[in-house]
C-alpha cells in the first residue's frame, strides 16, 4: 500500500516539526523568488534591495532552502512588498 502525505516535506522528513519548518521556508522562498522574477530584478538589484550579497540571491533563486531562516525570508518578502500571514491551528 502506498502512503499518502500532506506535503512532500512530510514524506522527506520524519520529524513533523522539521517538516513544517521546511514547508514554511519553501513557501516563503517560492513567493520571494516569484516576486523577484515578476519585478524583473537582476540578481545585483535584488541583492541591493534585500541587503544581501549577490551570491545569496543566487542561492535563493536556486532553491538552497537550508541557507535561509524563516525570519530572513519574511524580511525579504516584506522588502519586496509582500504581506506574510501565518495561520495557527490546533
Amino acid at each position: 500500500m502506498t502512503e499518502q502525505y500532506e506535503s512532500v516535506w512530510d514524506a522527506l522528513e520524519e520529524d513533523p516539526i522539521k517538516a513544517q519548518n521546511y514547508k514554511l521556508r519553501s513557501d516563503l522562498m517560492m513567493a520571494v523568488t516569484a516576486q523577484i522574477k515578476q519585478k524583473k530584478l537582476t540578481q545585483a538589484d535584488a541583492a541591493e534591495l534585500l541587503a544581501v550579497s549577490q551570491p545569496r540571491i543566487s542561492s535563493l533563486l536556486n532553491g538552497k532552502l537550508d541557507q535561509f531562516r524563516i525570519d530572513m525570508l519574511i524580511d525579504f518578502a516584506h522588502k519586496l512588498g509582500l504581506h506574510v500571514s501565518v495561520d495557527v491551528a490546533a
